[in-house]
C-alpha cells in the first residue's frame, strides 16, 4: 500500500483481488493517470501460499468472497474519492448487472463511489459509439463464455471471442507478444478491439496497436483507471493511451 498523499490531493482507490499485483501490473495501472494532482491506493490480499489460477471456480470464489468487503474496508482511511475493482472475470462472470453488485458492496463499506473493470469496459465501448467488438483474453474459454454473454446480454455484439487459454502467467506475457496477438484477434467488422485482464499491461503499445488495426483499442486497465479518473471528477490527462482518453464520454 502506498503512503498517504499530501493534504487536498485526490485519492483514487483500486482493489486488487486474489493476490498482490506484480511490479509492473501495477506500473501499468498508475501509466494512466495524471503526472500530479491525483494519488493512487492500491489494495490486495496477502500472497496466497500457492500461485493462483484463473478457472472459473476461482474467479467465482473471488467474485463471492468477503475478500471484497475487506479490501474495501482497507481503503476507508484515504477517504478515497472513487474505488475500482480491478478485475475483469471476477466482475463479468455474474452476467449483466453483476458487477453493479459488486459497485454496491464497495460503497456499502467504504462510502465511496465505486466501479469495476466490466461496468467500466462497457461505458468505453458506448463512449466510442462502438456497436460490434472483437476480444482478445488471455483466459480458458469456460471464463470467455462468460465474457460473451455479458457483453452481449449488455447489448453488445461479439463479433469475435479470442481466448489464449492460460491460467497462470498472464502477466508475464510481453507487451510486444500482445501486439502480434492483437492483430490476430481483431476482426474488420469490429468497431472496437478489446484487450481483456487486467494482468495484461498494455499501456506501453495501445497506440502501436491502434494504428496497426486502424480502430479504437480499449484494454482493462485502461478502462479501469479511465473510468476510476471520471467517477472521481478528474480530468483524464494523457497522451499516448489511446483513443478512448481523447474522446469526451457522450
Amino acid at each position: 500500500m502506498s503512503a498517504a498523499a499530501p493534504v487536498g490531493t485526490p485519492t483514487l482507490g483500486v482493489i486488487w483481488p486474489g493476490r498482490p499485483p506484480t511490479a509492473s501490473e501495477e506500473h501499468d495501472l498508475r501509466a494512466y493517470l495524471p503526472t500530479s494532482g491525483v494519488a493512487l491506493q492500491v489494495v490486495a490480499p496477502p500472497p496466497p501460499a500457492e500461485p493462483p489460477r484463473a478457472t472459473l471456480e476461482r474467479v467465482l470464489y473471488l467474485r463471492n468472497s468477503r475478500e471484497i468487503e475487506t479490501l474495501a474496508a482497507g481503503l476507508r482511511m484515504f477517504a478515497p474519492r472513487a474505488i475500482a475493482y480491478a478485475c475483469g472475470s471476477a466482475s463479468y462472470v455474474g452476467g449483466p448487472g453483476g458487477d453493479a453488485s459488486i459497485c454496491d458492496r464497495i460503497r456499502a463499506v467504504a462510502n465511496a463511489p465505486a466501479t469495476t473493470t466490466s461496468t467500466e469496459m462497457l461505458r468505453a465501448l458506448r463512449a466510442l459509439g462502438a456497436n460490434t467488438v472483437a476480444v482478445l483474453s488471455p483466459h480458458i474459454d469456460a471464463l470467455n463464455v462468460h465474457l460473451r454473454y455479458f457483453l452481449e446480454g449488455s447489448g453488445v455484439q461479439v463479433v469475435a471471442m479470442n481466448g489464449l487459454g492460460l491460467t497462470h502467467s498472464i502477466e508475464d506475457t510481453l507487451p510486444a507478444t500482445i501486439i502480434d496477438l492483437a492483430a490476430a484477434a481483431d476482426e474488420p467488422s469490429a468497431d472496437v478491439l478489446y484487450i481483456a485482464c487486467t494482468s495484461l499491461q498494455t499501456a506501453s503499445v495501445i497506440e502501436r496497436i491502434e494504428a496497426l488495426l486502424d480502430k479504437p483499442v480499449l484494454t482493462a486497465n485502461q478502462v479501469t483507471m479511465w473510468g476510476c479518473l471520471r467517477l472521481a471528477g478528474v480530468p483524464a490527462a494523457g497522451t499516448g493511451l489511446g483513443r478512448l482518453f481523447r474522446e469526451r464520454e457522450g
